[in-house]
C-alpha cells in the first residue's frame, strides 16, 4: 500500500505539475512586496504627494493582488491532498470488497462483480487468460503491478503464443450465467 500511494502521489503531481520548492516562498515574497509598496504610497498620500483617487484604484489592485495570491496558496494545500484522499478512499473500498463479497447471496456477488469488471478473456478450454477491470480498479492493478516489479497493464502484456486453431473467447457481459 505505501508503494502504491508514493507512485500515485508521483503521478498526480506529474499529471497536475510539480510544485517548484520556492513556489510557496515567491507566492509569500510577493505578498510583502505588495505591503511595502502600500506602505510607500500611503507615506506619499500622508504627504500630498497622491491623490485619493489614485489612492483608491491602487488599494483596490492590492486587495485583488492579494486575493489571487492567498488563493494560490491556499490552491498548493489542498492541490494534491484532494486526490490523496480520493486514492485512500478507493483504497479502502477495494480493501472491503472482499470481505463484503463473501457475505453476500450469489446474484448480489454477480452485481458486485459487474461494477468491478470489465471483461473476462477466455481460452477454447475455458481457462481464463486475462481479467480486465473498470476505472478505478483497472488503474490501481496496473500500478500494483508496476510498482512490485510486475508487467504493466494487461494492455502492455505480450500476446500469448497462439497456435492457429487457437481462439480467444471474451465475454460480453460478466457473469450473465444463462440468463
Amino acid at each position: 500500500m505505501p508503494r502504491i500511494r508514493k507512485y500515485y502521489i508521483e503521478e498526480v503531481a506529474d499529471k497536475l505539475g510539480r510544485m517548484r520548492p520556492d513556489e510557496r516562498t515567491e507566492i509569500e515574497r510577493t505578498l510583502k512586496a505588495i505591503d511595502e509598496e502600500e506602505a510607500r504610497v500611503l507615506r506619499l498620500y500622508a504627504a500630498s504627494m497622491v491623490t485619493e483617487e489614485n489612492w483608491r484604484a491602487l488599494w483596490d489592485e492590492w486587495q485583488d493582488k492579494r486575493q489571487r495570491l492567498r488563493g494560490s496558496l491556499a490552491l498548493l494545500d489542498q492541490r494534491c491532498e484532494t486526490y490523496i484522499s480520493d486514492l485512500d478512499d478507493g483504497l479502502n473500498i477495494i480493501a472491503k470488497l472482499g470481505i463484503l463479497y463473501e457475505t453476500l447471496p450469489f446474484e448480489d456477488q454477480q452485481e458486485l462483480l459487474r461494477n468491478v469488471v470489465e471483461r473476462v478473456v477466455l481460452n477454447p478450454e475455458g481457462t481464463v487468460l486475462r481479467v480486465d477491470l473498470l476505472p478505478p480498479f483497472g488503474y490501481l492493478q496496473d500500478v500494483s503491478e508496476k510498482v512490485s516489479g510486475r508487467r504493466g497493464s494487461a494492455s502492455e502484456k505480450p500476446a500469448e503464443t497462439e497456435t492457429p486453431g487457437d481462439v480467444a473467447g471474451c465475454s460480453s457481459g460478466v457473469l450473465d450465467c444463462g440468463q
